[in-house]
């Protein structure tokens, strides 16, 4: 649950991604599996609640990335009275016979339904544990993420990837930015009329990434933006590659990627 306060006072998603994300490992490393959620909605606060759909893309790709649990809050608040919140736009409402009452009509309130998703996540956590649940039939990515063969997804998209695994084919490209010595993971979509895409990496420690947009071919001279935290352009209909690539060698290791 962490998320709103980092959204409501301007804390980058670099900042929040690269913390969570330790605090994550921390847990896994100490023998705990951490269950994550989404940030709920925020109302009345326009700006951070636009922010909101990409922080959760974040929390999704180290939920992902680490294979450990998520329940999608956010996803399940927003179609009740007042997406689930109180008058304040931030807490969650409770059901006036409480929050543990998870008939219809209790599930009309946040905190009963954050209360039934927890519940579920916490009884499948230990089926899978047990080895009676599985993820066998979930899609997985295809590709292997290499300049010959790139990861095929659709928008939106999120990955924990590690540029180690690259190739180190570009060491410039033509829409500017520093150069990029270290190795790259390539990923394309195929989009079907022009949209406008931004795609953010998150990195930590001595983990240093760019992020590229090429647009119609897997070269250079195709980029169309670059930046070192995300990268917006509007492109399509056609191929459209994403590439997340090191600035030196000593700065290639895993970062998280959102595309949208």
């Amino acid at each position: 649950m962490f998320g709103t306060n980092d959204v409501r006072f301007g804390r980058t998603l670099d900042e929040f991604g690269s913390e969570l994300w330790t605090l994550v490992d921390l847990a896994i490393g100490r023998g705990v599996v951490p269950i994550l959620s989404t940030i709920p909605p925020i109302n009345g606060d326009p700006g951070s609640d636009a922010r909101i759909p990409t922080f959760n893309r974040i929390i999704r790709a180290i939920a992902q990335g680490r294979g450990v649990p998520l329940t999608d809050l956010h996803r399940d608040l927003v179609p009740l009275a007042n997406r689930g919140l109180v008058a304040d736009g931030l807490h969650l409402t409770v059901a006036t016979a409480g929050a543990c009452v998870l008939t219809a009509a209790g599930l009309q309130a946040g905190y009963n339904v954050r209360n039934l998703v927890t519940i579920e996540a916490l009884d499948r956590t230990r089926g899978a544990l047990a080895g009676t649940a599985s993820d066998a039939s979930a899609t997985t990515r295809s590709g292997s993420g290499h300049t010959s063969t790139p990861f095929v997804g659709s928008l939106p998209l999120v990955d924990l990837g590690d540029s180690r695994d690259g190739d180190a084919l570009f060491a410039s490209y033509g829409c500017g930015g520093p150069a990029q010595l270290g190795r790259e993971l390539v990923y394309r979509f195929d989009v079907a009329s022009a949209r406008t895409i931004v795609a953010s990496v998150v990195d930590r420690g001595a983990v240093n990434v760019d992020v590229h947009i090429l647009a119609g071919s897997l070269s250079a001279s195709a980029c169309v933006a670059s930046g070192g935290a995300s990268a917006t352009a509007t492109v399509g209909p056609g191929t459209v590659y994403v590439v997340v690539d090191a600035q030196m060698p000593g700065f290639e290791g895993e970062y998280l990627l959102a595309v949208e």
